[in-house]
């Protein structure tokens, strides 16, 4: 009950779905997988189940192509992040066309610590960051 009552609740089922569908691949940074069970009679309407077939022309889903990332952006980064390793940053950075305002590594930190973390150690870094950045960024 103490994780209820101290956990934000509007995180989507699917949202969590494709964090784990997104640990569990080594394909890349991959758009949400709809699976391949969709019936003929598929038509689209607002939250019904799709399919990868139905929703991207293909039975897998597609990879997200990072060369089109060119917004400014920081990292910040935790050792303990099994969502978003070190390894699949060094990815990112070699692949998207974006400058790098700001990175930082923060020891034993996890993916979820910089959402709901009581006392995060990156705060002030993340507030300077943004403002920092905001005269820079129109």
């Amino acid at each position: 009950m103490l994780v209820g009552s101290t956990w934000p609740s509007g995180v989507s089922a699917r949202n969590l779905a494709h964090w784990s569908q997104m640990f569990h691949t080594a394909n890349g940074i991959l758009m949400y997988d709809f699976g391949q069970n969709c019936s003929e009679s598929w038509t689209q309407q607002p939250f019904q189940e799709s399919c990868n077939q139905a929703k991207y022309g293909f039975d897998t889903p597609l990879q997200y192509d990072l060369r089109k990332v060119s917004a400014p952006a920081a990292l910040f980064e935790g050792t303990d992040d099994l969502m978003a390793t070190q390894p699949d940053s060094k990815v990112l950075q070699a692949t998207w066309n974006s400058t790098v305002l700001f990175k930082k590594i923060y020891p034993k930190v996890a993916h979820m610590d910089f959402v709901w973390a009581r006392r995060p150690v990156m705060k002030q870094d993340i507030i300077n960051t943004l403002w920092g950045a905001a005269d820079k960024v129109v």
